[in-house]
């Protein structure tokens, strides 16, 4: 894992845009914007968060999961602009 994420790290580094356009797409990328990835991919190694976010799968702050539930979908634009 550490050989892989260096390798993102680097690539992010040279041309973020084309990094991002070679990781798995999930749906909701058009809604978002990452703005630092190499930060969640450094995260990956914290059990903890690794833990919530195979259970949730989404990487996000705990205060928008209440926005989530609020508004009962991912895309809701309170959700949105909350994120990014």
């Amino acid at each position: 894992m550490e050989r892989q994420k260096a390798g993102f790290e680097a690539r992010y580094k040279h041309n973020p845009k084309k990094a991002l356009n070679k990781t798995i797409k999930l749906g909701y990328e058009e809604h978002v914007e990452i703005d630092d990835a190499p930060n969640y991919v450094r995260q990956l190694q914290n059990p903890r968060k690794r833990l919530l976010w195979e259970i949730f799968w989404l990487h996000l702050p705990e205060n928008t999961f209440a926005l989530i539930k609020t508004a009962g979908h991912l895309t809701a634009p309170s959700v949105v602009r909350n994120r990014i």
